[in-house]
């Protein structure tokens, strides 16, 4: 088992590497449980249904032009492509790639404490597959 610090992670959306930006990302996948249990069972038993995830982000903001605030307030209700990969060098089977679409669902530019770091965490929604390339 390879054991590393989460230092270089690689988070690109809509094309755009924002890695410099991100201080937190996740993907939570989940399968929906479908309880297939008759009469005369004497345990539940369950199938798996559909499956779904979503991104927790949490960036560094910027206000500058063309920047993450422009950018993501722009993409508001809009569907858009990410990838992510543990460690920014080429992709393989000790590095895979999680591509798929997020709905910008939401967006908090001005989510502040007197004195604190600016930052602005997010929770999009997943629509479509996720895939996970290994292929250099």
């Amino acid at each position: 088992m390879a054991i590393f610090a989460a230092l270089d992670y690689d988070v690109t959306f809509a094309g755009t590497n924002w890695s410099d930006w991100v201080t937190s990302v996740g993907l939570p996948i989940s399968v929906a449980e479908l309880d297939t249990t008759a009469f005369g069972d004497t345990y539940d038993t369950y199938i798996g249904g559909r499956k779904s995830f979503t991104m927790p982000v949490t960036f560094h903001q910027d206000f500058v032009d063309n920047g993450l605030d422009e950018v993501m307030f722009a993409a508001l209700g809009t569907v858009i492509a990410f990838t992510v990969k543990p460690v920014a060098t080429t992709v393989g089977t000790g590095n895979p790639e999680y591509q798929g679409s997020v709905l910008i669902t939401s967006w908090d530019p001005v989510a502040a404490n007197y004195g604190d770091l600016a930052v602005v965490s997010v929770t999009w929604r997943g629509t479509g597959a996720i895939t996970r390339d290994v292929t250099p």
